[in-house]
């Protein structure tokens, strides 16, 4: 009677296979399970099992590791909860027989014990179904003597891997099917028409019964005889849900190029954000989102990209709240909530919606509570926020808080020592001399984005504020950048 010896961290998981394997037509002998790394060693001290059943993430001691690599007469049937290539590879490296994903797939996991049972090695069957395994996706082998096509089913919760993985066992699909981190891949050397009827049929099943996930199915046909390389570019597909949602087909017969942005926000962008926020713009700001965001055609955007571009007109409505002091309590619990939607959210057109809501809300507060801050607190944000226009003026910025200008310059130049003009000019000026210093721009370049209408007006004020002009000024700075590394070098 071979002998089985079960090393799992999880305890029922060790009684669902010593019963499973108790009650198969292999009649095993169950040695007491192993639930860590210690366990396994003292058990393998004191005998060699036929079969052993082990759960990659317990070997955390190198001293297992090696031990189970000088396991010559014991078949070796790898699991783990993570279909990763690391996983992958440990398997291949300690001969395992087979890398089974948890939840484990009854018939699979017979099919192994049979085979290790009688032979020592499993021998998969004919069937297309056996003849591809996860190493198959992650390492580059040779070609296969036939071309394969794929379908990648991607959930919109990505926490639904189980439930997945469960649905596709249950399910007649004359594919082999791969659960992974987040998304399942179904590898087939059918035609696209019969992988398309399939694939439809599973996607109204799975969406009749799980309304609360959705459930996208990818089509890629090119006729691959390479497995790693059909996987990986049916990988770089499933972001397609990002700008067209879920419940639905998308096929391809080729790899889906993205377009390269940049995700930040110009300075012309960030002050007219400013701008709309500051004169509470709704529609501005609604037809903005759309115009920018979501009426983009093929190719689009990276998904990763995109996410950048909303936690930067995010960052606008930050420093909006920030100015009427709507960072704390409530309103900072659901900015936090939208962030985590902006990085994590499955589609675009929920995230922009989202996003509109909480500009939405964000502005009925204001409009509920304007005094949360005193003008002059808003117009001082508000010049360190617009200063880059040179059309800025102590007029609009009396609009933007709600004051006339003249009392908002004479606040002003109570609280900060001067009138709004040598203010404006100040900000400039101190925004210009970091550039100078951190910057490779030219002096044109830093002019116009310090809000001065020509190089020689930008000129001519700085030296008349800083005794030198700002090309001695750049020069100093690099001496003096120059020496402190020369010291630190010294000692």
């Amino acid at each position: 009677m071979p002998t089985l010896l079960i090393a799992d961290r999880d305890h029922a998981e060790c009684q669902g296979l010593k019963w499973f394997a108790e009650r198969s037509s292999q009649n095993m002998k169950t040695i007491t399970p192993a639930h860590s790394c210690g366990e396994l060693l003292a058990a393998l001290d004191g005998t060699t099992p036929d079969v052993l059943i082990l759960e990659l993430d317990l070997l955390s001691d190198p001293r297992a590791k090696s031990r189970i690599m000088g396991l010559r007469e014991t078949a070796i049937i790898a699991t783990t909860a993570e279909p990763t290539f690391e996983k992958a590879m440990q398997a291949l490296h300690m001969n395992a027989l087979d890398l089974l994903i948890k939840p484990h797939a009854p018939a699979r996991l017979q099919a192994l014990l049979a085979a290790a049972a009688k032979t020592g090695h499993y021998e998969p069957p004919a069937s297309n179904a056996a003849t591809l395994t996860y190493d198959d996706l992650f390492v580059k082998k040779e070609p296969k003597d036939r071309a394969y096509n794929a379908v990648a089913f991607a959930p919109s919760n990505s926490r639904s891997r189980e439930r997945l993985s469960r649905f596709f066992r249950e399910q007649s699909f004359s594919s082999t099917f791969f659960t992974l981190s987040d998304w399942t891949i179904a590898i087939s050397d059918r035609g696209a028409s019969d992988l398309a009827k399939e694939a439809n049929r599973l996607l109204d099943v799975w969406n009749s019964n799980q309304p609360s996930t959705a459930l996208a199915a990818i089509l890629y046909t090119p006729g691959s005889t390479d497995i790693h390389h059909l996987y990986q570019e049916t990988k770089q597909l499933i972001p397609i849900t990002f700008y067209k949602g879920y419940r639905q087909l998308f096929s391809f017969e080729r790899p889906l190029r993205w377009k390269k942005i940049d995700p930040f926000l110009t300075p012309n962008e960030q002050r007219e954000w400013v701008d709309m926020l500051a004169h509470r713009e709704l529609d501005r700001v609604k037809d903005w989102l759309y115009s920018n965001l979501l009426h983009s055609d093929a190719p689009y955007p990276e998904p990763q990209l995109m996410r950048t571009r909303l936690t930067s007109i995010l960052a606008q409505v930050r420093r909006y709240m920030r100015t009427y002091r709507l960072d704390r309590g409530d309103d900072e619990a659901a900015y936090e909530k939208l962030y985590g939607t902006i990085l994590h959210g499955p589609t675009l057109h929920g995230i922009v919606q989202d996003l509109y809501l909480f500009i939405q809300d964000t502005i009925t507060h204001v409009s509920r509570e304007p005094g949360s801050m005193d003008a002059v607190e808003r117009g001082i944000l508000y010049i360190n926020a617009q200063y880059q226009d040179p059309k800025l003026s102590l007029s609009r910025v009396g609009q933007a808080i709600g004051q006339s200008p003249g009392y908002f310059s004479e606040e002003l130049k109570k609280r900060e020592g001067m009138s709004f003009r040598p203010y404006l000019i100040r900000v400039r000026l101190k925004k210009a001399e970091s550039l100078l210093r951190d910057s490779t721009l030219s002096i044109k370049e830093i002019a116009a984005q310090c809000g001065f209408l020509s190089s020689n007006y930008f000129a001519r004020t700085f030296r008349q504020h800083r005794g030198v002009s700002p090309k001695a000024c750049r020069e100093a700075y690099r001496r003096e950048n120059h020496d402190h590394h020369t010291q630190s070098g010294n000692q």
